[in-house]
């Protein structure tokens, strides 16, 4: 009976052989999953802040072309009421308060105020968040945070834009600042006082978008899938392994037993 039992040790070995396989396989199946993972969040995340970066410069440029509009009517005369009160930091202008012949109160709204009462009411809208300012303001509100202080300083060295991943109220934002200039009489008509003259560099104009982030998906889920089925596969084969190569260890071993000592030696030297 040695032919058997030494056949159950090369069995033993060659399970052991395969385990260790097997599991390298399993391994290397999982560092592959992983690293696909890790390529399709960072294709991702590029192509979300590029998108976001485009939807930025577009909003920027409509409420540019909005603020040029208004710069250049002198901004808009409305009715004053709770919702919009007379302006307090455009006391200094002669004409900030009118009466039409007929007897209606109107009060000047300039470029930054419009801007701010339409994000204040409509920014949720659209995401996003737009903004005029400068390290010397008119109005407090409009005083600078820190980034956009960061922002202003680029400015001042000559920086013509800049974007970045930051948070507005607790929220991520994409935000975009560009350089503003004193560009007409315009703009002299409510900040010439405060000293800036034409030609001047005034402050910025931001815009911010929001920017969702990622979350898992059915990318994600179809990878974990994926894994799951590779590892599961990885295992139904060690298992079947398994159990086939205890199956023919038992067959040697019934062999040899039926055909007593001899048989069983010629069996172990057929199928060595």
């Amino acid at each position: 009976m040695d032919t058997p039992q030494y056949q159950d040790h090369s069995t033993a070995d060659e399970l052991r052989q395969l385990r260790r396989g097997l599991g390298l396989a399993a391994i290397g199946w999982t560092a592959i999953i992983a690293a696909s993972v890790f390529w399709n969040i960072r294709n991702e995340s590029r192509q979300e802040i590029a998108v976001a970066t485009s939807a930025a410069r577009a909003n920027f440029d409509k409420d540019q072309a909005y603020r040029q509009w208004a710069t250049l009517h002198g901004g808009v005369y409305v009715k004053p009421d709770k919702r919009t009160p007379r302006n307090p930091y455009l006391a200094h202008l002669p004409h900030r308060d009118v009466t039409t012949t007929t007897g209606v109160e109107l009060t000047l709204m300039n470029p930054a105020y419009m801007l701010r009462q339409m994000m204040q009411e409509y920014g949720e809208l659209y995401g996003v968040q737009g903004k005029i300012t400068g390290k010397v303001v008119l109005n407090p509100i409009n005083a600078p945070d820190e980034w956009e202080i960061m922002a202003l300083n680029a400015f001042e060295a000559g920086v013509e834009e800049v974007v970045e991943i930051s948070e507005i109220g607790g929220k991520r934002y994409l935000r975009l600042m560009r350089p503003m200039f004193m560009t007409n009489e315009g703009c002299v008509k409510c900040h010439g006082h405060l000293g800036f003259k034409l030609g001047d560099l005034r402050g910025g104009a931001a815009c911010g978008v929001c920017r969702i982030d990622r979350r898992f998906d059915l990318g994600d889920l179809d990878v974990a899938l994926r894994h799951l089925v590779g590892r599961s596969r990885v295992a139904a084969f060690c298992q079947t392994s398994k159990h086939a190569a205890h199956a023919h260890a038992a067959s040697i071993y019934f062999h040899a037993a039926d055909y007593g000592p001899d048989k069983g030696r010629l069996s172990g030297q057929h199928i060595a």
